[in-house]
């Protein structure tokens, strides 16, 4: 989803993939599926907070920002030798 120039909407279902996944682990983790996880988006709790999603890639790291009423943000860092 992520290599080249991602879109923005690619970008936008790699965050939800990342919060997929976050909550299977902890669904792992606690050996049973957190049925009562309150979904809210996070500019819905507070409107300063802005969450980094960084991503370990063999090649590179990748970062989406997502900030409250701004355009969703994402970096690349190639891997260096």
């Amino acid at each position: 989803m992520l290599d080249g120039n991602p879109s923005k909407e690619d970008i936008k279902k790699a965050r939800q993939l990342i919060e997929d996944l976050q909550l299977a682990e902890l669904d792992n983790f606690f050996r049973q599926a957190c049925l009562d996880a309150n979904v809210a988006k996070i500019d819905q709790i507070d409107r300063s907070a802005t969450v980094i999603y960084p991503i370990i890639l063999p090649e590179r790291l990748a970062v989406i920002v997502s900030a409250s009423g701004k355009p969703i943000g994402y970096y690349r860092g190639e891997a260096g030798n």
